[in-house]
């Protein structure tokens, strides 16, 4: 067997300059050799020429597609015109490539928060918004919101508003739809007090989590923006709780980034295809797990 594990032009950015990163494809590379792989690193924008070469095409270190985005749904699409098998399944990632699929796993009734969509472009979204604000403010006492690019990565464009910072913000707002669309989502103000719990799961069975706490007058649970990653243990029926976000999906692996509020777990944002795995600790087992969901 053959496995092509997809690199990108920025990978050194993050594991440069986040401290406690470690570069995976070289943690995975033995383990999947020892169960008969033959591995390689390629750059994703390369795969298509070659595909042919490799038995399984894996999009883990893709972090810059968001940039390219074209082009990666260009890559992707011509791997699966050629059958060529993914893992994660190709629909499933492009699907969980545009934060659309929010909307999707709020419509299953699953603990999402309010989300607004606005198409890129979109010159009255000032309205739009507006009119959700008052909306949720009706039926609720979410006061802040939290505003990204639909196809974003690494908390880049994300900002927190309120009704009455809108107008402030239009530059912010400008900047995002000038290049994609819009989403809108609740801001839990827990993300400031415990933090963001991300769980991760391989070939649908429970690996390990840990707790993110972004830096002081942050909302970003992201080491480039001072976040701390803090090891955490949850319950059982925590577990259960996060993983009724991949039940439907039945993804080789999966992080599902999580906050509590009032008592209830939150999905901020649902990471399958390219996530960082933190596997620091229990590292032997956990990197194991891993490469075992790849070869199934």
């Amino acid at each position: 067997m053959k496995i092509a594990l997809l690199d990108s032009d920025n990978k050194d950015f993050f594991i440069n300059n986040c401290s406690d990163f470690l570069d995976e494809y070289k943690l995975f590379k033995p383990f999947l050799k020892e169960n008969g792989a033959d591995v390689e690193i390629i750059n994703w924008k390369n795969i298509t020429k070659i595909q042919n070469e490799y038995d399984i095409i894996v999009p883990k270190r893709c972090w810059d597609y968001s940039l390219n985005y074209s082009d990666f749904i260009d890559m992707l699409s011509e791997l699966k015109k050629n059958n060529k098998k993914t893992v994660n399944d190709i629909d499933l990632i492009i699907w969980n490539s545009h934060k659309k699929y929010l909307l999707d796993l709020k419509d299953m009734n699953l603990n999402i928060g309010e989300v607004l969509i606005i198409n890129k472009k979109t010159t009255n979204y000032i309205d739009i918004i507006n009119e959700f604000i008052i909306k949720i403010e009706k039926n609720s006492l979410y006061s802040n919101f939290v505003a990204k690019p639909a196809i974003g990565l690494g908390g880049k464009n994300v900002f927190k508003f309120s009704k009455s910072d809108l107008i402030e913000k239009k530059a912010l707002f400008d900047e995002i739809l000038n290049n994609w669309d819009l989403v809108i989502q609740t801001f839990f103000p827990d993300i400031n007090s415990e933090g963001e719990l991300s769980f991760f799961f391989f070939s649908n069975h429970y690996s390990h989590a840990i707790m993110k706490k972004p830096a002081i007058n942050s909302i970003l649970a992201h080491q480039l923006y001072g976040a701390k990653n803090i090891s955490y243990f949850p319950s059982l029926e925590e577990i259960k709780e996060a993983k009724k976000f991949i039940d439907h999906l039945n993804p080789n692996y999966a992080r599902i980034d999580l906050v509590r509020h009032n008592g209830k777990l939150y999905l901020v944002e649902l990471e399958l295809i390219e996530p960082y795995l933190y596997l620091n600790e229990n590292m032997t087992e956990n990197i194991s797990a891993f490469c075992k969901s790849l070869m199934n």
